[in-house]
């Protein structure tokens, strides 16, 4: 019997994850993207683009659709949408897991300042600083943006994956279009290159974005790191896996039991 599995996609985790279970015949795989993806996918299984419209459409996509269990690999601050698959699920009656890369771990020698509130480490930057900010596709967007134009006695430097429409607050100093990954020769020749002397980012862990975490240590910049918001209670009660691997494991392993 061919069970269907729904996958909350968008990152190299669930692209792996995706990858290993298309190789099991006795499951029917779908990917499900954010609308807001602009570039291919290239994933291995079917894709669908788009939202579900909360917590209840994506609960009755579920259950009109006959998945049998919901494996979410979104970003790790995807947080609303991992807060809608663990009360679809419920509403749905189905398995749910949670498959997140682990968080970077400073070194000793590191100079991180770590905070839960990104307004908190824009008002820690020091005056006078060149700051490094890849926050992510919504750095350019109204609320972050408003961070940055608060801050006129601080350059920032921004990459975006994607060309933006909004308007450039006047202290962000440079903005360069590119996508990942990215090497560590080219953050260390984009750090020295810009002068840049502090780094402001999101704790997303992973390999691909940990270059730049890299090059600011090998330069000893101050790093300014955003954590993650914490995770439903239901995600951290055994439904968490740090690998694509585990992950599969324990989808075969709950699918075996239902």
């Amino acid at each position: 019997m061919v069970s269907r599995i729904l996958v909350l996609a968008g990152t190299r985790e669930a692209k792996d994850l995706c990858q290993l279970l298309s190789e099991r015949r006795q499951f029917d795989v779908i990917a499900s993207l954010a609308g807001k993806v602009t570039y291919p996918a290239d994933y291995p299984v079917k894709i669908r683009v788009g939202g579900f419209g909360g917590t209840v459409g994506l609960a009755d996509y579920i259950c009109r659709n006959g998945f049998s269990l919901i494996a979410d690999a979104t970003h790790p601050f995807a947080h609303r949408i991992t807060t809608n698959a663990v009360g679809a699920a419920r509403i749905a009656q189905r398995p749910y897991l949670r498959l997140e890369r682990p968080p970077w771990e400073p070194y000793p020698t590191d100079h991180w300042t770590i905070s839960d509130q990104l307004e908190d480490l824009f008002a820690r930057l020091p005056a006078g600083a060149r700051v490094f900010a890849p926050l992510g596709s919504g750095v350019l967007q109204p609320k972050i943006s408003d961070l940055l134009a608060s801050r006129r006695d601080v350059r920032f430097f921004v990459r975006i994956a994607v060309p933006s429409t909004y308007p450039i607050p006047p202290n962000v100093e440079t903005v360069v279009v590119a996508k990942p990954p990215f090497s560590l020769q080219s953050e260390l020749r984009l750090l020295r290159k810009e002068e840049l002397t502090a780094l402001l980012c999101r704790n997303s862990g992973g390999t691909i974005g940990k270059t730049k975490i890299i090059a600011a240590r090998q330069l000893q910049l101050a790093v300014y790191i955003l954590s993650r918001p914490p995770l439903p209670i239901k995600v951290q009660a055994g439904n968490l896996f740090g690998n694509a691997h585990e992950a599969a494991a324990a989808i075969e392993a709950r699918l075996r039991l239902t």
